[in-house]
């Protein structure tokens, strides 16, 4: 989509009714495919589903198998299923200001969403505004009713244009437009054609208060390069059960009896049986059905061939593969896994390009209360939702000891969320115990003087009690 040219119109201040219509035209085929992909995504829109077949006596069973939100929600609680964490040493000074922002609008939960949006849509949207209590607040927005505008992408838009339908007050259907920029909104209501300014509202953000998550700069769903195969594996699924099925609805076929007569044949037809005079082997009647073989080495490669490219072509890893069911290490499990990794990063870049966005526009806002952040300071950790196999990390960290430092030892351990903090308690710890080496040199023995320390900490807390 092209939009250079309704961007250079905003850009001269131009607002009327007629950019906004113009602007929402464009973006209309994209939208449609959007919502397409998402009907698909809820299995209600399916193309096997709409199949029709010109023979009536023809069995047209419609099996959908749902490949496509397989994609998507394995690309999705990979990512997305251990929650982003937010971190900046300067949340003390604004009292914890963006973990009460998570909490408050479940962050963790937008987030999940907004990924899932962008796996099938290409992209998502989120939207700040302020709520009745004067708070901060985050939405996701359909991908199909947000468009981005601006030179540097849609995660760092300078407008933001959200339209939906709703109902006024005499119950009519209307079409409702809000386009954002630096600290305002403008609303427009009416129809497409008829679209008409209702109001302009002062926010306090100094920057648009919209902006995308991008799957990848194609804008491409995950699933959307194998729409095809799964398309042909569900005929090829569906066909097979229809012909299983017309095994019970076979054809009849009568030899060495008369045909019936022409304006009989088509209801014959319909019933499913066939007459023939002849018995075509010299002589006498007889009935049977006719049937044929299905070849089902072929038709098991053809579905396997299928079945394995649509994995292939997603960057998907099929977990139902016996590959997966052995004890297979951390190693060859990650092996395995590597196109889905691959694309995954991929999109955290976006997805962390985003975030920043999210948090420029709250600075804009907090700065207003005397809360200062740097959103260009904040450490967003993501972690894969990954089987982990500790006997290997605990013997690899055995290896690395005395040969790295203990933070970075540790910082290989998937369970240790933070390493210096670790480092910290095991200091502590080590002090409390006072753990010393016996006459040969091994740990593990106690001194006498951690053991009376150990034994005068017992007794502050029992007098404590």
């Amino acid at each position: 989509m092209d939009f250079s040219y309704e961007l250079e119109q905003l850009e001269q201040g131009i607002r009327t009714p007629e950019l906004i219509q113009k602007i929402i035209s464009k973006h209309k085929e994209r939208a449609e495919k959007m919502k397409l992909l998402y009907e698909r995504y809820k299995t209600t829109s399916v193309p096997i589903f709409d199949r029709t077949l010109d023979d009536p006596m023809e069995v047209n069973n419609q099996v959908n198998n749902d490949f496509f939100s397989e994609i998507i929600d394995t690309k999705v609680g990979y990512f997305a299923g251990s929650p982003v964490s937010y971190l900046t040493e300067n949340d003390d000074s604004g009292d914890g200001i963006i973990k009460e922002f998570g909490d408050r609008n479940r962050l963790a939960d937008l987030d999940a969403e907004a990924t899932k949006f962008a796996a099938i849509c290409g992209y998502g949207a989120r939207f700040i505004y302020i709520d009745t209590d004067g708070k901060e607040r985050a939405a996701n927005v359909n991908p199909w009713e947000a468009i981005l505008l601006g030179e540097k992408g849609m995660d760092e838009p300078d407008y933001g244009l959200r339209y939906y339908k709703s109902f006024n007050e005499q119950g009519k259907e209307q079409l409702r437009v809000e386009l954002c920029e630096s600290g305002l909104i403008t609303e427009y209501r009416g129809s497409i054609s008829e679209l008409k300014e209702f109001k302009k509202t002062n926010q306090p953000f100094s920057v648009c208060q919209m902006y995308g998550i991008m799957n990848n700069e194609e804008l491409q769903g995950d699933g959307e390069k194998v729409l095809a195969l799964i398309d042909a594996y569900d005929r090829a699924i569906s066909d097979v059960n229809s012909e299983i099925e017309a095994f019970r609805l076979a054809y009849m076929a009568f030899y060495g009896v008369e045909a019936p007569s022409p304006e009989d044949e088509q209801s014959f037809a319909k019933t499913g049986t066939f007459y023939f005079r002849n018995d075509g082997q010299g002589g006498g009647q007889k009935a049977e059905f006719i049937s044929k073989s299905l070849q089902d080495t072929a038709i098991e490669n053809h579905l396997n061939r299928l079945h394995n490219n649509i994995y292939r072509f997603s960057q998907t890893p099929d977990m139902a593969d016996e590959a997966f069911a052995g004890n297979s290490s951390g190693v060859a499990m990650k092996f395995k896994i590597l196109a889905l990794e691959n694309k995954t990063a991929g999109f955290e870049r976006k997805f962390k390009s985003s975030a920043i966005r999210m948090f420029e526009i709250l600075q804009s806002s907090w700065a207003k209360r005397s809360i200062q952040i740097d959103p260009y300071t904040i450490e967003m950790k993501f972690t894969r939702t990954f089987p982990l196999d500790l006997l290997y990390e605990a013997q690899a960290s055995a290896q690395l000891k005395g040969l790295v430092s203990e933070e970075t030892r540790l910082s290989q351990l998937s369970f240790v969320a933070n390493p210096a903090e670790e480092v910290t308690a095991m200091e502590a710890e080590s002090e409390l115990y006072d753990l010393g080496g016996d006459d040969d040199g091994q740990m593990g023995s106690t001194s006498s003087r951690s053991t009376e320390k150990v034994k005068q900490e017992g007794k502050k807390v029992t007098q404590a009690d």
